[in-house]
């Protein structure tokens, strides 16, 4: 099975759930790929901090290939706007999507690739719930209220 994880940060190298998922998916034999960002988390507090950009393209890591698209535009480390997604997805044809967040535009891209490919499997998790997210009650309101 062809499974592609699409989120809008990864950081190499790291322990996070965007990194050893495609990991041990690939040891089980599947054929993973990783969707991202050419940016890194910004609550990194590292020297990557200064320079979160990192090359767009291609490269593997843990024998995953992980693809960096550039990203349009980001607000606040919450919502990060993919360039080329709907065509990779499409040059990729997964039968797996694994959305890591809801809060980007790229869900509605995958939404999309879903609603034109019935049978793949599309899949998000949440990486920002309320208990996380809600910080105060004007974000509360028209994060989780109106969006």
């Amino acid at each position: 099975m062809k499974i592609a994880h699409v989120t809008y940060y990864y950081n190499d190298g790291m322990g996070y759930q965007d990194n050893l998922l495609p990991q041990y998916q690939e040891k089980q034999g599947h054929e993973v790929v990783v969707l991202t960002t050419d940016l890194v988390t910004p609550f990194n507090n590292s020297k990557a901090q200064k320079d979160r950009r990192k090359k767009v393209g291609t490269y593997i890591e843990n024998n995953v290939r992980i693809v960096r698209l550039s990203h349009w535009w980001e607000f606040k480390g919450r919502f990060v706007h993919f360039r080329n997604l709907e065509k990779t997805l499409a040059n990729e044809k997964p039968d797996y999507i694994f959305h890591h967040g809801l809060c980007a535009s790229s869900i509605l891209t995958c939404i999309k690739y879903k609603m034109k490919h019935p049978f793949v499997f599309l899949v998000a998790d949440n990486h920002a719930d309320l208990n996380i997210s809600a910080r105060n009650r004007i974000w509360k309101w028209g994060y989780y209220g109106v969006i």
